[in-house]
């Protein structure tokens, strides 16, 4: 009578940066050497930590949710033997059904095998998204400067792949290698950027187009490969729309009162008007003030204001009158 080497073997649930992922529904079934069915125990499992085992009884297969640590199935014998994934974690991919074989104590096997450790690896859920620069007015805006950053569902920074961005018309990619930052000019339709894990970004406008104001940061969410976010989100497009203001102008105006004052001698009366200041002379001893009101817009240059009619002619006139007449008179007196 011999008697198989019995086995025990590891199995992780990755991602592609080699973290732990829990969450992941797997199940394992084998044949052995004679085509037979081969037979689990729920007793041979050590589940991982928070791993969570579904099969309740012994069976031809064995199901459980990874958790934070890898889990160990124990005393299995000789054979071929399959990990399916059943469902993955949110924001990863389904993998393909990892196929290996035991025999006498040694594992092999095409993929994710090493030693007697047995790695089941998801990708990211990828997924697709168009980003509009758009006016409050309506329609498409070129010319304006965009960055895109991002954490994925580990935190860790997306590295933008530029041979993954599609330029909208007459935009221009300013990137010119792939990083954690994605920069472009905005085109006359929507840039497309693809392949992006579910995680956090942030579409910043470094600079607006001329007319317009830079508007603030727009922050969304990719989740299961749905885009959602409070402000610019089109989850059924998977479409990101940044929207500016049009810049607008003020004129302001200036008021301006001035009062003139003008004391008159004599009888005679005289009204003279210029521009939009007006001077009376009355009656000998009379002062009469009139109040004119400018108003011109804030920005201009003061206008020349009108000066006010002098009576320093006429007194002259007079005063001269008064001297020859009286010179007159001494000479008569004199004869």
């Amino acid at each position: 009578m011999i008697d198989d080497i019995l086995t025990s073997v590891e199995v992780c649930k990755k991602n592609v940066y080699a973290d732990e992922v829990p969450g992941a529904q797997l199940t394992l079934t084998g044949t052995a050497p004679d085509g037979t069915p081969i037979d689990f125990y729920v007793n041979n499992v050590d589940l991982g930590r928070d791993a969570v085992l579904v099969s309740q009884t012994d069976g031809q297969s064995l199901t459980w949710i990874s958790g934070s640590t890898s889990t160990y199935v124990k005393d299995l014998p000789n054979g071929t033997y399959f990990i399916e994934e059943i469902a993955a974690p949110s924001g990863y991919e389904v993998t393909t059904i990892i196929e290996f074989t035991i025999q006498d104590g040694v594992v092999t096997g095409s993929t994710g095998i090493s030693d007697r450790t047995v790695t089941v690896t998801d990708d990211f859920t990828l997924t697709d998204i168009a980003i509009s620069k758009a006016s409050v007015l309506g329609g498409e805006v070129p010319g304006a400067q965009l960055t895109l950053t991002g954490t994925d569902l580990t935190g860790r920074p997306v590295v933008f792949d530029i041979d993954k961005v599609v330029m909208g018309t007459d935009g221009q990619l300013i990137s010119t290698e792939n990083s954690s930052s994605l920069t472009w000019i905005s085109g006359s339709d929507s840039t497309f950027v693809r392949d992006l894990p579910d995680g956090t970004y942030t579409l910043h406008e470094d600079a607006a187009p001329a007319g317009y104001d830079v508007t603030t940061d727009i922050v969304f969410q990719i989740i299961r490969g749905v885009i959602t976010g409070d402000v610019g989100v089109d989850s059924s497009a998977s479409k990101v729309t940044i929207t500016d203001d049009v810049l607008t102008t003020t004129t302001t105006t200036s008021t301006t009162t001035t009062t003139v004052t003008t004391t008159t001698t004599g009888t005679s009366s005289e009204t003279s008007s210029a521009g939009s200041t007006t001077t009376t002379k009355g009656a000998a001893g009379t002062t009469t003030t009139a109040a004119s009101t400018t108003t011109k817009p804030a920005a201009a240059a003061d206008s020349p204001r009108t000066g006010v009619a002098t009576v320093a002619v006429p007194f002259a006139a007079l005063a001269l009158a008064a001297a020859t007449a009286f010179v007159s008179r001494k000479r008569r007196e004199d004869e």
